[in-house]
């Protein structure tokens, strides 16, 4: 029954990472204007999907690359930096534990 249960709730957290979100949206939630998102996605913060969309995971991004401006002062370009840094850093740390798991 816990196996159902853990695939059921998957499930769920598929479908909500799979909502596009409009930039109008963003902006209301973040309360930035739109050029902002804009200059974000010049920077490369973000992928352009040819939509004025983004997918909850893209948001999550632009969250935290607000985040990193205004807790630490870092600028657009400075916090795409940062972000690109943290996601290959992730991909080391997803290898390491693939390494340690296929030799263990």
């Amino acid at each position: 029954m816990e196996k159902s249960m853990n695939k059921k709730e998957n499930a769920v957290v598929e479908v909500i990472e799979e909502r596009c979100i409009t930039f109008m949206e963003i902006c209301q939630k973040c309360n930035v204007r739109e050029e902002i998102l804009q200059e974000m996605l010049e920077h490369g913060v973000f992928e352009d999907n040819g939509s004025k969309t983004v997918s909850v995971a893209t948001l999550r991004r632009i969250e935290s690359a607000f985040r990193l401006q205004t807790d630490l002062g870092v600028n657009i370009s400075g916090a795409a930096l940062a972000l690109e840094l943290m996601d290959e850093l992730q991909l080391l740390r997803d290898e390491i534990y693939f390494l340690h798991k296929y030799l263990s």
